[in-house]
């Protein structure tokens, strides 16, 4: 389930035990309006479920997905009173100029629906699709793993309001794998960390966007008690030099698998803990992946849709199938082997 969270077979026990059931969700993104900003982010923290509250302006309240995209890679979203970090809102363009937008996490209607108390997050991935034409492709991206939230939005102890954010550039220069935007769809996933085995509410956030009041110097975006005491990571992707135009041309599928307690209000029995595996697994999954399947929570979406891109490619190009084979390197980026799906 780490190793491929979108298609795996659910089974319980990853981490030790069993709670509670076990669910798949997912959502899908895209820059909304005119794609006149060349270069962006998303990134996002899987540990958590929540989803910003949308006052009809801006977005307030606890969000762990945030997305962002301007005309200048060396630009860092603004977290100043009236301009608050996360603050845009989905239905505006990501960013546009100032800040960054808050979106929804895939588990957030299941987390506000009655039936559901909290949930602890197993795996999740984010599969990055280009969507306009081969012919006017162009574009760097690079793979964000692991990033502390205090890399992300850090917080001043002295006075407590949050500092500076990361920038698009910056992203560029922490990430250590890149390469150019093109037809494939690549797949980031997630790797879980030490506090990843905690039940979180829907209320439970790393973030906590302020509502863009001037009244106060510090209604900002802060992290919260949570956000601090736990430091969760992020991951995602950045992107850079892709094409303006009328659309924009990337899409983003997020999936995350997830094990949910039921409310006590929902009717549903409550199962008790039941013990499945001696420790948890996840420390031996990921080091199982890291050892024999190096660079695993970076690849294509799968060895079928790079077969089809190196033919497209090699239509446009001219070049053989075998040549653009050692071009790309494709050998390098097959499918994981099946079993590995079981972890």
């Amino acid at each position: 389930m780490i190793a491929d969270p979108c298609n795996a077979v659910l089974a319980p026990g990853i981490y030790g035990d069993q709670e509670g059931l076990l669910a798949r969700v997912k959502a899908t993104y895209t820059n909304p309006g005119t794609n006149d900003q060349t270069c962006g982010y998303i990134l996002w923290c899987p540990d958590y479920h929540c989803g910003p509250i949308d006052t009809g302006s801006v977005n307030r309240g606890p969000a762990n997905l945030f997305c962002f995209s301007n005309t200048n890679a060396a630009y860092a979203p603004i977290n100043a009173p009236g301009t608050s970090f996360g603050s845009d809102r989905i239905s505006t363009v990501w960013g546009g100029a100032a800040t960054a937008a808050s979106l929804n996490d895939p588990a957030q209607d299941l987390l506000n629906s009655d039936i559901v108390a909290d949930a602890r997050a197993i795996s999740s991935c984010i599969k990055m699709t280009y969507t306009g034409a081969m012919q006017t492709s162009a574009g760097q991206y690079c793979t964000v793993e692991a990033l502390p939230l205090n890399s992300l939005l850090s917080n001043d102890e002295s006075t407590g309001a949050a500092m500076a954010s990361i920038s698009v550039d910056e992203l560029f220069r922490l990430a250590t794998r890149s390469g150019r935007l093109g037809t494939d769809t690549r797949e980031a996933i997630s790797r879980p960390d030490d506090s990843s085995h905690v039940f979180r509410g829907r209320a439970d956030s790393p973030l906590y966007i302020g509502d863009n009041s001037f009244s106060d110097p510090f209604d900002v975006t802060e992290q919260t008690s949570l956000g601090k005491n736990q430091q969760p990571v992020f991951y995602g992707f950045a992107w850079r030099g892709i094409p303006s135009g009328p659309d924009f041309p990337l899409v983003f599928d997020l999936v995350k698998t997830l094990e949910w307690r039921p409310s006590p209000i929902s009717g549903l029995t409550h199962a008790p803990p039941r013990s499945i595996n001696d420790s948890s697994m996840v420390h031996k999954a990921v080091k199982h992946l890291d050892q024999h399947v190096p660079g695993w929570s970076d690849r294509l979406a799968s060895s079928a849709v790079g077969l089809a891109s190196r033919l497209a490619k090699g239509a446009f190009t001219g070049v053989s199938g075998s040549a653009m084979d050692a071009m790309l390197g494709f050998a390098s980026e097959t499918a994981l082997p099946a079993a590995l799906t079981l972890l």
